[in-house]
């Protein structure tokens, strides 16, 4: 398992997620990647994900890719935090569930 915290205001509409490939992704793009580690290993990919929004949130669209799971979401009640759950299988059949925790706070 793994918890990001990220924080949201009511007006915003944007994609939230994970990057399961973050070290290799980030030395392709030439960023800093000491503190990044990959879930995925060589030659493995998503082959399924599982979004669990609370309500309060609105769930947009659902965006995965080999190494990257997004999912838009808009709406939330300021002051209130929110998980939002992301339980992937890999093509090798490795599972493992992603937490984030959405912090609402207006400017």
């Amino acid at each position: 398992m793994s918890l990001q915290t990220v924080k949201k205001t009511t007006k915003a509409e944007l994609d939230y997620g994970f990057d399961l490939k973050a070290r290799t992704n980030a030395i392709a793009a030439g960023l800093p990647y000491a503190h990044l580690t990959d879930w995925l290993v060589d030659g493995e990919s998503i082959a399924s994900v599982v979004w669990v929004i609370p309500d309060g949130l609105t769930k947009g669209s659902e965006v995965t890719g080999s190494y990257t799971a997004k999912v838009w979401l808009s709406g939330g009640t300021d002051g209130e935090t929110y998980e939002i759950s992301c339980t992937v299988t890999s093509s090798a059949g490795r599972v493992d569930e992603f937490i984030m925790e959405i912090i609402m706070e207006e400017h």
